[in-house]
């Protein structure tokens, strides 16, 4: 069985034991072990039949928290030339890896 689920603005094809990796608000109250539940789920299939919401479908995924961390930093530089204009900014992505524990549809 899988399901897709909608965390961080992005869909994921998930079943049990799958990890995935994605940006919640304030990933870092999570700690190791501690379980979430997404509730956003667009679909359920298994082997045969597939169930598709319009835009959910009543179902929860049970995800336990992994770590939290943040990503490589991403620098963007921009430049204009011959004008004296140059800026150097830099971000960090705080993400979650998270294991599908659970899949219970409705």
């Amino acid at each position: 069985m899988y399901a897709i689920v909608q965390s961080g603005g992005r869909q994921f094809k998930v079943s049990c034991g799958e990890k995935i990796i994605t940006s919640l608000k304030d990933p870092f109250q999570f700690e190791a072990g501690k379980l979430v539940k997404i509730d956003t789920v667009l679909g359920f299939g298994d082997g045969n039949t597939f169930k598709v919401g319009s835009p959910f479908v009543g179902g929860v995924v049970h995800f336990k928290v992994l770590r939290a961390f943040k990503q490589n930093k991403v620098l963007v530089f921009k430049k204009n030339r011959r004008k004296r204009y140059r800026r150097l900014n830099g971000h960090r992505q705080q993400c979650v890896e998270l294991i599908c524990e659970k899949i219970d549809c409705k």
